[in-house]
């Protein structure tokens, strides 16, 4: 069968120091970057633009693998992680526009309807790379440049259909930018999809980090080969109730209100996982087997999740000051959020996966990113 895509692995020889070191280095440049911008507008310009770019970065680092465009690909630390930055850059600059046009009624500064769309938009990119693997794109050609661009295209063509359908924002109708005419009315109130969105990429990644078991153990002993669409398919099935039940838990039965559910709980674990996957490159567990691999490495996502945070939520207050928690303007809440993974979480893949940490790393482990 075809092997699902993951996360790529490069060659570590300093694991765990180097993810340690790494993403100190990050979180705390992070931190500086977030200390520039009061609240609203991190919460909106900041967020919108450098989420705007992370579909871009997932398709530099996850489909080209850092090595397309080819003469970027031949380029030399950190000259080559530079070039990708400014291909994300330019990718996030040429698409923000359209978002605020199209999504958001060309409204200044960046409404919650384009701000949503744009964070729903990553978790898209994500599933078509992860559960779909490029799929339809790769049953059409084999350049690896109309995949990617293709993915980016697809990204927010889906994720622009799936927000007309879903997506209601009448809980919004009382604030000063609300207009009826960019509500699309969708089936659900627009925290719950979103909420939902991101533990749905909670389940993606620690599939990644079982690789895919026990599907691929079950499909290997079976003899059964599952190619898409039907593995993406089935991957996608089992995603959705898998996201379901703690969603269900903690929104429905706890009563947790969703946008705290969100930064708390999904936001918060992905932040863990990202660390897990990217920085730390699965150390110190790389030897495991599997599911006792993956198991490990989601129980220190969670330990991770936890701990950062708390990290940031103390760190906010010396870095934009005292912000309430909560309904109805959820200040701490989303600067959190935003803190995480619209600005730290672009900055560990520039540096792990775009930059093979350098200056960190090896010439050697360079040479292997």
């Amino acid at each position: 069968m075809t092997q699902p895509l993951t996360l790529k692995q490069s060659m570590t020889l300093k694991q765990p120091w180097l993810g340690i070191l790494a993403s100190t280095v990050c979180m705390l440049l992070a931190l500086a970057i977030c200390a520039q911008f009061d609240a609203a507008t991190f919460g909106t310009w900041v967020t919108l633009i450098l989420v705007a770019m992370v579909p871009a970065q997932i398709v530099l680092g996850l489909v080209w693998e850092t090595r397309y465009p080819a003469f970027i690909g031949r380029l030399s630390q950190p000259f080559k992680g530079l070039a990708l930055l400014g291909l994300m850059v330019l990718a996030g600059l040429l698409i923000s526009p359209l978002i605020i046009a199209v999504v958001g009624g060309g409204s200044m500064p960046p409404t919650p309807f384009a701000v949503m769309f744009t964070i729903f938009s990553v978790v898209i990119a994500f599933w078509l790379v992860i559960v779909m693997q490029c799929w339809p794109l790769t049953a059409f050609t084999e350049s690896k440049g109309a995949i990617g661009i293709g993915v980016w295209l697809l990204t927010y063509g889906l994720s622009y259909g799936l927000y007309l359908l879903l997506f209601d924002f009448g809980f919004l109708q009382a604030a000063p930018f609300y207009a009826p005419a960019l509500d699309p009315q969708g089936w659900f109130n627009a925290w719950h999809v979103l909420s939902f969105a991101l533990t749905a990429l909670v389940v993606m990644l620690a599939l990644v980090l079982l690789d895919f078991w026990p599907l691929t153990s079950l499909l290997s002993f079976t003899s059964v080969t599952l190619k898409q669409p039907l593995f993406g398919t089935f991957t996608t099935l089992l995603v959705l109730w898998l996201s379901y039940l703690p969603w269900f838990w903690f929104v429905q039965v706890q009563g947790m209100d969703p946008v705290v559910y969100m930064v708390r709980v999904p936001a918060s674990i992905i932040f863990g996982q990202f660390v897990m996957l990217i920085m730390m490159q699965t150390a110190p567990v790389q030897t495991l087997l599997q599911p006792l691999k993956g198991l490990t490495l989601l129980s220190l996502s969670l330990l991770l999740s936890v701990c950062l945070y708390h990290f940031y939520g103390w760190a906010s207050d010396f870095v934009v000051g005292p912000l309430a928690s909560g309904a109805p303007e959820y200040q701490l809440d989303l600067w959190l959020a935003s803190a995480m993974l619209a600005v730290t979480f672009p900055l560990l893949v520039l540096h792990a996966d775009f930059l093979g940490f350098w200056p960190f790393a090896s010439a050697e482990e360079q040479a292997e990113s």
